[in-house]
């Protein structure tokens, strides 16, 4: 089991992502659970009808449920991976730990939550070099500001991976429109996050793993 833990959009599920598409074909079996209203209740909302056990779970008395899930899990084929994702709440992680502990699968959590589990990963902001490198993967300007206003914008936002990708992504769709890293920011700083009509869907790579 481990833990990779880290300040929200840091990259912790696309760590999570990374690990599943690299290793997947080492797995019989894999699952990919969103934990924002429990690790216990995504495995019983979940797992029980990919299992396609859910007739029979209902069948079990309540207080027996979760020792008949873990059953159930414990007796696939190994090797087996479970993700849970954006469990940020320590009790559920706690209760998990309780519940399903011997389950012997790999189990690897995405939390805002540190000291949980022994074995934690946290992961920190990029440095500024590679911070700087992801906002001109999506844009880049040739004015003579360009470079200023960008330190100054990945210092503002403490180099935060979803906040650089989400900002260049959107400052391409508006260069369209006339807007350049200056005015933009200036734009941001007068009326906030709220673009009104200039607002659009951007793409990242967090929402294209989900």
């Amino acid at each position: 089991m481990v833990l990779v833990n880290g300040e929200g959009g840091i990259g912790k599920t696309s760590i999570a992502a990374k690990y599943w598409h690299t290793y997947e074909k080492d797995y019989k079996h894999l699952a990919w659970l969103f934990c924002e209203s429990g690790i216990v209740n995504a495995m019983c909302n979940s797992l029980v009808y990919s299992l396609k056990i859910e007739d029979r779970f209902k069948q079990v008395p309540e207080q027996s449920q979760l020792e008949f899930l873990k059953n159930e899990l414990a007796g696939l084929e190994r090797e087996c991976l479970l993700i849970l994702d954006n469990a940020n709440d320590k009790p559920h992680i706690e209760e998990f730990l309780q519940v399903f502990n011997g389950l012997g699968w790999h189990v690897l959590i995405t939390s805002r939550c540190q000291k949980v589990v022994k074995n934690e990963i946290y992961i920190n902001h990029l440095p500024q070099p590679l911070a700087k490198q992801l906002f001109e993967k999506y844009y880049q300007e040739t004015t003579s500001t360009f470079e200023n206003f960008l330190n100054r914008f990945l210092r503002a936002v403490g180099y935060n991976t979803l906040c650089i990708e989400i900002f260049a992504k959107n400052l391409r769709e508006m260069a369209a429109l006339g807007e350049t890293m200056e005015s933009f920011l200036t734009k941001l700083e007068r009326k906030g996050l709220y673009l009104g009509n200039d607002s659009f869907e951007i793409q990242t790579d967090y929402t294209q793993n989900k």
